[in-house]
């Protein structure tokens, strides 16, 4: 499989009207943006190009790999995935289903819960190595709610406090 221009070109369009978006968020449009930051817009276009191409090749490589194996969006990772969307949005997962349907996007739902799929099995053959060479434990990566996160190195010594983190707003962010 080859990128086609046409693909980087609208992955960069979209990422740049995301950012434009998150800009507006923060009560800023795009063009004062790239007036504070003396970046012209082809600058930003040329900032946004390699992302972008990486991420076509991951895509392709995670649909041959997904192709390869066989590896499918059942009915019940469907519901699966719309019963997590349902908890972290306290909604309905039917009416989740129901909105990804009548905007015709379920094709793409399956889409990433295939390459959802295809990562994990990636993920479970490869072996993880540091920046010497030495094998990483997976559980020191692994995620879990409300967890300290890991210390960075052996020599390194986790500090704790009886201090609650800042939450944001507070810290004058």
């Amino acid at each position: 499989m080859s990128i086609k221009a046409s693909e980087i070109s609208d992955l960069i369009k979209a990422r740049i009207q995301n950012f434009a978006a998150r800009l507006r968020q923060q009560n800023l449009d795009l063009s004062r943006y790239l007036q504070l930051t003396g970046t012209n817009p082809d600058d930003l276009v040329a900032q946004h190009r390699e992302p972008s191409e990486q991420a076509i090749k991951v895509d392709l490589a995670l649909r041959a790999v997904a192709d390869a194996e066989g590896l499918e969006a059942t009915d019940e990772d469907l519901e699966n995935h719309f019963a997590e969307l349902a908890r972290q949005y306290g909604v309905a997962a039917e009416e989740i289903s129901h909105n990804f349907e009548h905007a015709g996007q379920m094709l793409a739902v399956r889409s990433e819960i295939r390459k959802g799929k295809a990562l994990d099995w990636v993920l479970e053959r490869v072996s993880i190595l540091d920046e010497d060479g030495n094998p990483v434990d997976r559980s020191a990566l692994e995620i879990t709610p409300n967890a300290e996160p890991a210390a960075a190195s052996a020599g390194d010594e986790a500090t704790t406090t009886d201090e609650p983190a800042a939450t944001p707003g507070e810290d004058g962010e």
